[in-house]
Parts: C-alpha cells; sequence; structure tokens
C-alpha cells in the first residue's frame, strides 16, 4: 500500500464547483500551440500562482500556495484554508497582498478549495489539460515551499495511485511545506493538476489531483 502524507503539516478537505468556476470563468481546454522552453513556460505561468498565508483560528499559522481560475478567485487545497480564521494571498513578482474574503467552495475528497479574493487583479491560469498524462510525461510546478517564493521545478509523471475513490498522479518532483496547492504544468504549460501530498518515506514523491477531476 502506499503511504501518503500531506505537504502541509496542517491537513485535508468543489463536487464539481471548480470545474464550474473553470468553465464559467474563461478557462479553456485543449493543448496549446506548439512547445516553448521551459524559461518561457514559467514566464507565462508564473502571474497565475500565488502564496498563501493563513492564520487557523486555534492561531496556528501556515503557508500554502494558489492559482488564479479567475482575477478574483484562487483555487488551492481545502487543508490549507479549512477551520480559517484569517488569511492573504501574496503576488510573488509584486509582494501586493490581497485578504481571503470567504472560501466559497470546498470538495473534501479531492482536498480542493475555491476561495474569493476581492481586489486582486490576477492572470488566471490558462488551458488545462482533461487527459491523463502517460508515465514518463514531463511536468513543471510552480510553487512556494518552505517560503521560497515562485520555485520552479521539473519532474515526470512516474505512476499513478488509488487515493479513495479518486486516483492521483504520482510525481518524481520535490516538495516541502508550503508546496500545498501548487499547479502542475504539462510540457505546453497547460494545467495539468494540483499538487497535495508526499510520500511520508521521501520528499520527491509527490502526489496531485488530475486536472480532469478538478
Amino acid at each position: 500500500d502506499t503511504t501518503i502524507g500531506r505537504v502541509c503539516a496542517l491537513c485535508y478537505s468543489v463536487p464539481l464547483l471548480l470545474s464550474f468556476v473553470l468553465f464559467g470563468f474563461g478557462a479553456q481546454n485543449g493543448n496549446a500551440a506548439g512547445l516553448e522552453s521551459p524559461s518561457r513556460l514559467y514566464e507565462r505561468v508564473v502571474p497565475s500562482v500565488v502564496q498563501l498565508e493563513i492564520v487557523k483560528r486555534d492561531g496556528r499559522r501556515s503557508q500554502g500556495t494558489g492559482f488564479f481560475v479567475r482575477s478574483d478567485i484562487v483555487a488551492t487545497n481545502h487543508h490549507i484554508v479549512d477551520d480559517l480564521a484569517s488569511g492573504k494571498v501574496v503576488l510573488g513578482a509584486s509582494g501586493r497582498s490581497f485578504p481571503i474574503t470567504a472560501v466559497i467552495a470546498v470538495n473534501p475528497e479531492i482536498d480542493l478549495a475555491i476561495i474569493l479574493v476581492p481586489g486582486a487583479t490576477g492572470r488566471p491560469v490558462g488551458k488545462f489539460n482533461e487527459s491523463p498524462l502517460r508515465i514518463g510525461a514531463p511536468v513543471y510546478v510552480v510553487g512556494n515551499p518552505a517560503g521560497l517564493t515562485n520555485t520552479f521545478s521539473k519532474g515526470m509523471v512516474s505512476g499513478t495511485r488509488p487515493v479513495g475513490r479518486n486516483t492521483v498522479m504520482q510525481l518524481s518532483i520535490q516538495a516541502a511545506p508550503g508546496s500545498s496547492g501548487s499547479p502542475v504544468f504539462d510540457k505546453s504549460g497547460n494545467l495539468a493538476g494540483i499538487v497535495w501530498g508526499r510520500s511520508r518515506h521521501g520528499d520527491d514523491f509527490v502526489f496531485a489531483t488530475p486536472a480532469a477531476d478538478l
């Protein structure tokens, strides 16, 4: 059996509400036209990625990652914002921050949440890939491991694993606390998934919910 732990120490909970957000607010299906270098891919997707700074009701503080699906709506992991007392999203490039005013949808089964950040003018993540990635396919992750803003990592799909009633992607890529909620992109820069956990037996086996399940 696969033993899975969550990337954050504080952990876990949109039946198809994320799909509604993605479809309803402009994200598109399909593949980007042509491939691009990793550096250009990074430059294109990084404006969509944010850092979350969270205070729980019991006073605990945590950090995580999210990404814009609309200019004022961010997708992230539920376990990051569960039991939220207050929080904000921080834009990596400018350092500007915006308060989280509401958690508007959650899905405990796939550890997903949609949060509202009025006043933000983020760039929504664009196309997303609904087709399962093959084992061996390259992937790229942008996140905030250990608070290191907009860290860019390259890895590959190393397997698929059943978790409850769902199947998740296993990625050979490093992660650390703060990586939860990081978007996973395919080689064309399409959203392929969202990071939610890692193996308790090492930092370089990371698990992500496929974009098709979002």
